[in-house]
């Protein structure tokens, strides 16, 4: 709940350049809110996810969002539970990225 108000509340933030969300907790029922994040704020540059419980489905839902975001230059979420799959997922929303 906490990642989704957050993600809401940051969609008209152009202030925001890095979003670190390490540790915590996030799962695959939040990434819905960051990916409509990042959808409509280009203005994150970082976006940092490390050890969280994202597993494929999150970073897949995250990557549609990466998808319509240009001006995100970097993502790092490791240790994430994600396996050749969701990293396959992530790759193809990176393909044309600018970025």
């Amino acid at each position: 709940m906490g990642t989704m108000a957050l993600a809401k509340a940051l969609q008209n933030d152009k202030a925001v350049k890095h979003l670190i969300l390490t540790q915590n907790q996030i799962t695959h029922f939040a990434a819905a809110g960051l990916s409509d994040l990042l959808k409509v704020n280009h203005e994150i540059g970082w976006l940092v996810l490390s050890t969280n419980k994202l597993a494929d489905a999150g970073i897949s839902t995250i990557g549609q969002g990466i998808k319509y975001n240009k001006g995100l230059k970097h993502v790092v979420a490791d240790n994430n539970e994600i396996s050749d799959m969701g990293a396959i997922s992530i790759a193809e929303s990176l393909e044309g990225h600018p970025n």
